[in-house]
């Protein structure tokens, strides 16, 4: 089952619940996004996910926060950040990325993943990426 509202407006919603088979078992997941958008330079994304598995090995249910941030200084130069948390494996995840796009997916990437378990850093990250798509039939 699901629900949404019109993404192209200001605020809107999107509510699914999914049952099925998973790893040999049963999975039960809901989840309720809920977005924001002031124009076409910021948009914000509040998510919560719900995972109640049954598996032959054990049962266990898995909550996921999200927040999505994304800013754009032009059409091709933007910021996003992100920030989540798993509740089985108390984990913190932060993500931050400066995009200067020169085509699509193509051009200058700086990435700064954060990650936190238990409160102890785990896996920290820079990465500086460039991308540049090259026709070699012309």
């Amino acid at each position: 089952m699901f629900f949404f509202t019109n993404g192209s407006k200001p605020v809107s919603v999107n509510i699914r619940s999914v049952f099925g088979g998973s790893f040999g078992g049963t999975r039960y997941l809901n989840t309720a996004d809920m977005q924001f958008r002031a124009g076409e330079k910021f948009n914000a994304n509040l998510s919560y996910q719900y995972n109640k598995f049954e598996l032959p090995g054990g049962d266990f249910t898995a909550n996921v926060f999200q927040t999505r941030l994304t800013y754009a200084f032009k059409s091709n130069i933007l910021i996003q950040g992100l920030v989540q948390n798993n509740t089985v494996n108390k984990l913190w995840a932060f993500n931050f990325r400066f995009s200067w796009l020169q085509r699509a997916n193509t051009g200058l990437f700086i990435v700064y993943n954060h990650n936190l378990q238990n409160n102890d850093p785990l896996n920290n990250s820079i990465i500086v990426k460039y991308t540049r798509m090259i026709d070699l039939v012309k």
